[in-house]
């Protein structure tokens, strides 16, 4: 009975000081109050994270980035059916070379000087009109059989010209069509991104509290081996136990102590990876709890057809309508293309002409049915991949499911298994100051309520990726916050 009156000292002198600082300290304690208040108004939830994560994730900033620039280029084909209106200008220096004959000229030349001489010289002897004549034809002959000319212009035409498609083919419908898609394919993986970041950030949130739980349960176990330790020298000073039972304690301390000295360095890896991935030099205190549903349960079959409509899916789904239209694209090709087409010059004399353009190429060096081949090849492509992914959400899907079942099974043992390991802690401790039961009694409980504690917030970890994971492959992480305010949930 000494033994365990003086078992007991501790919890008397506890009590001793607790009566000093309520009646002496009491300023104190409203001091230390006021600190906590504050300290409280500090801690960092789940939402002050997933604010912080949208703000600083360079992920999210560049998937945000590439979808206002589909957005953007989309808006920018939209009046590609539109007149195309241009103001041209030429600024030209031209030199043309010519060759003109002159042996027309020379011999038109002779007969109409002929002819004169004829007629002003009709009476005058033969002999002087035939010498008239030789000397016209003497005359003509030195001159040349041809002239070089060349011929110099410069100066400035400006003229407007315009061009409105009437028929291509559906090349600009297939265009605009891409662009919109593409947008949307943007939106939906903008969407997806952030819900995968959500999910990440849920993952490395929950684990540091996950390592704060099992650093804490090391720890309380290490106080109460330490506990252990204390008293088995106040029983071997008494004779109660020999040195060898009071080292064994120490033994089972020790191991005890590299635990929580682990633990410890975990949770430090832990918190600075969730730093990290926020972009913060440091985390305040965590205050969003480990916590599992122990009733509420999400219907599987209304998951199943969530998980339909997800951002995932629906990127999928505008791929193959992205594939469909590239089909379209790529057959405009082989399909004549017709314009308006008008043009006004702005000289002083202006000229002008308008009509209608048509043309079709008769080749390009391209073979299109082979281009058009690789499209539909495209499109089957998106659909197989389609299916393929969906595969693996059914079943990325039903894996978590199960585990948080599972989850929720193991946490209605483990709390009647808490219960359990706490009395039979008392019955091994008390046994063990009777004199009737062993240090490994002692140490071996202390360590299945350590163990039971370490697995209840595991399990609690384990249900949360497996919901946030059913969450995100239904489009749906968002509501994640809501499942901690519902009644049974379990708050660690």
């Amino acid at each position: 009975m000494f033994g365990i009156a003086n078992y007991n000292q501790p919890c008397y002198d506890r009590i001793l000081n607790f009566v000093y600082f309520s009646t002496m300290k009491m300023p104190y304690f409203l001091l230390l109050g006021l600190l906590l208040v504050q300290q409280a108004d500090a801690d960092y939830s789940l939402l002050d994270a997933q604010k912080q994560l949208m703000s600083s994730s360079p992920a999210i900033q560049a998937s945000h980035a590439l979808y206002q620039a589909d957005v953007l280029q989309a808006e920018s084909l939209q009046k590609l059916h539109y007149p195309r209106i241009s103001l041209n200008a030429h600024a030209f220096a031209l030199q043309q070379n010519s060759s003109i004959p002159l042996d027309n000229i020379k011999e038109q030349t002779a007969q109409h000087i002929n002819t004169h001489f004829d007629h002003r010289f009709g009476n005058a002897p033969d002999g002087l009109l035939d010498a008239l004549h030789d000397s016209t034809k003497t005359a003509l002959d030195r001159l040349p059989d041809h002239q070089d000319v060349k011929l110099r212009h410069d100066g400035i035409t400006p003229n407007i010209t315009a061009t409105m498609p009437i028929y291509t083919g559906g090349l600009i419908s297939s265009s605009k069509n891409i662009a919109n898609l593409q947008a949307q394919r943007g939106k939906f993986g903008l969407q997806e991104r952030i819900s995968l970041a959500k999910l990440n950030l849920i993952r490395h949130y929950f684990n540091v509290q996950l390592q704060k739980q099992l650093t804490d349960t090391q720890q309380n176990t290490l106080s109460a081996m330490q506990l252990h330790v204390d008293n088995a020298y106040k029983l071997e000073q008494q004779g109660f136990i020999s040195r060898g039972q009071r080292m064994q304690f120490e033994v089972a301390r020790n191991q005890v102590q590299r635990l929580y000295q682990n633990t410890q360095n975990q949770h430090q890896n832990s918190i600075y990876e969730l730093a990290v991935l926020l972009g913060l030099p440091h985390i305040e205190p965590l205050s969003t709890p480990l916590f599992i549903n122990t009733q509420h349960r999400p219907n599987w079959q209304a998951l199943l057809k969530d998980s339909q409509n997800t951002p995932l899916n629906q990127k999928l789904k505008t791929d193959i309508l992205l594939a469909d239209e590239n089909i379209a694209l790529r057959q405009s090709t082989k399909k004549p293309k017709i314009a308006a087409v008008a043009r006004y010059t702005l000289d002083d004399k202006p000229d002008w002409f308008a009509g209608v353009a048509v043309q079709y190429n008769l080749f390009l060096g391209i073979d299109r049915d082979k281009q058009i081949g690789a499209a539909h090849l495209q499109k089957q492509a998106a659909k197989l991949g389609h299916e393929q992914v969906n595969e693996h959400i059914t079943t990325t899907m039903h894996t978590a499911y199960g585990e948080m079942v599972l989850a929720q099974k193991t946490h209605a043992l483990l709390q009647q298994n808490h219960q359990a390991a706490k009395e039979n802690l008392r019955i091994q401790t008390l046994s063990f100051q009777e004199g009737f039961g062993t240090v490994a009694g002692v140490v071996d409980a202390q360590s299945a309520l350590s163990q039971i504690d370490s697995e209840t917030a595991l399990n609690a970890y384990r249900y949360l990726l497996a919901l946030a994971t059913l969450l995100h492959y239904t489009g749906t992480i968002d509501d994640f916050d809501d499942y901690l305010s519902l009644d049974d949930a379990h708050k660690l």
